[in-house]
C-alpha cells in the first residue's frame, strides 16, 4: 500500500482536485476509496505505535543497547582472487564457538511500568472489521489490481535496464564442484535450466500437507528445483561466495529467519516464562540471553479462510463456552 494518501492521488493520475474529473461519479467513487484508505493508513500508523514498531522504538537501535558478543560484521563481501576465498573459507570460524556463556550480562530484578499500551478487544475487532470491510469492496479490489498491473509494468522496466548487468553477475564463480570453480551460468547449464525457466512452481519449494508426514521430504523442500548446488550457492553462509547471495537475499527480500515452534500448548505456558524473564531476567537467564535475539512472535494460518462471527461481541477467553473454536483474529489479539 502507497505510504501516504497523496501517493495514492499520485497513482491514480494526480488530477483528484483539477476539472479534468468531469464524470461526478468517478470522481465521488475515487475519493470514497482515498478516505477509505488514508483510514486504513491511520489504524497501520496506531498499531504500530502501539506495538512499539516505528523507526526508533527498537531498544537495539539505540546506543544503550548492550549485547554480548556484538554482531560479527559481514563476511559476504566478493573474495579478490580463489587463493583468498579458499583461505578465507579455512580460516572461518564456526558461529558461536567463542560464546561464553559466564561473560553475558543479565539484569537484575526490576519494576518498571508497561511498555504497551494494549487497546480493549472491542476497540480491536471495530479497527479489524473496518479493514476487513474496505478490502472486500468491489472499488477497492479493483484499485489494487490497477496499481499491480502498475508496478508489474515498473519491474519490467527494470528488467530491461539491469539486463545487461545480469548477465555480469551471472559471469560470477559461485561453487567449487569436481575439482573446478564454476560461474552461475556454468552451474545452470549443468541443471539444463535458465534464468526464464525459474517461477514458484519450478522452484518446487512449497511445503505441502505430505511435506510434513515424512522428514525427506521436508528437507528436500530446502532445495531449489530439487538440487542441493542451489541451496549451497543461494541459502548458505558456509560456501565458496561466504554466504555473498544468501546476505543479499536476506537485506533486500526476506523478512527474518524464524524458529518454528510446533505443538499444542496452552497460552499460558508459552508466555509466562516470557512474562518471568522479563522482569527478572535471573529466573530464566538463557532465556533472557536468547530473547536478546528475538524481534518478534508469529502465529500462522490460513488467513485466505473467511471466519464466520460467532458472537457479536466476543466474551472473555474465561468466558468462552461455545464448543467452536474461536476466530484467529481472537486467537491473535490475546497473543
Amino acid at each position: 500500500m502507497p505510504s501516504d494518501i497523496g501517493s495514492i492521488k499520485e497513482f491514480a493520475g494526480g488530477k483528484a482536485d483539477t476539472e479534468e474529473f468531469i464524470d461526478e461519479n468517478v470522481q465521488v467513487e475515487l475519493e470514497t476509496i482515498y478516505t477509505d484508505f488514508q483510514k486504513c493508513l491511520e489504524l497501520r500508523d496506531k498499531y504500530m505505535k502501539l506495538s512499539l514498531q516505528r523507526l526508533g522504538d527498537n531498544p537495539k537501535d539505540k546506543d544503550s543497547w548492550v549485547i554480548y558478543p556484538q554482531p560479527p560484521k559481514p563476511t559476504w563481501e566478493k573474495p579478490q582472487s580463489q587463493y583468498e576465498s579458499h583461505k578465507r573459507h579455512n580460516e572461518k570460524k564456526t558461529v558461536g564457538e567463542d560464546f561464553k556463556f559466564e561473560e553475558c550480562n543479565i539484569p537484575e530484578e526490576h519494576d518498571g511500568k508497561p511498555a504497551y499500551v494494549v487497546p480493549r478487544s472491542n476497540e480491536y475487532f471495530r479497527d479489524l472489521d473496518y479493514i476487513l470491510k474496505v478490502i472486500s469492496e468491489g472499488p477497492a479490489k479493483s484499485y489494487a489490481y490497477r496499481r499491480l498491473r502498475y508496478l508489474e509494468g515498473k519491474w519490467n522496466m527494470f528488467v530491461l535496464l539491469k539486463e545487461y548487468q545480469e548477465v555480469v553477475d551471472s559471469k560470477d564463480e559461485v561453487i567449487y564442484r569436481d575439482n573446478q570453480v564454476l560461474t552461475l551460468t556454468k552451474v545452470f547449464e549443468s541443471l539444463k535450466l535458465t534464468a526464464y525457466d525459474l517461477s514458484i512452481d519450478t522452484l518446487d519449494m512449497h511445503a505441502h500437507t505430505d511435506s510434513f508426514h515424512r522428514f525427506d521430504k521436508f528437507n528436500l523442500k530446502y532445495n531449489p528445483i530439487g538440487e542441493s548446488r542451489l541451496r549451497e550457492i543461494f541459502l548458505k553462509t558456509d560456501n565458496y561466495i561466504n554466504g555473498r547471495y544468501l546476505a543479499e537475499l536476506t537485506k533486500g527480500k526476506l523478512i527474518d529467519y524464524r524458529i518454528d515452534l510446533f505443538a499444542k500448548m496452552i497460552i499460558l505456558d508459552l508466555f509466562e516464562p516470557l512474562f518471568e524473564v522479563t522482569k527478572d531476567p535471573k529466573t530464566h537467564p538463557e532465556l533472557h540471553i536468547f530473547l536478546q535475539r528475538v524481534v518478534g512472535f508469529d502465529s500462522v494460518d490460513d488467513e485466505s479462510k473467511a471466519e464466520r462471527r460467532i458472537h457479536k461481541k466476543y466474551p472473555h477467553p474465561k468466558d468462552w463456552d461455545t464448543a467452536l473454536n474461536p476466530p484467529y483474529s481472537y486467537y491473535l489479539y490475546y497473543i
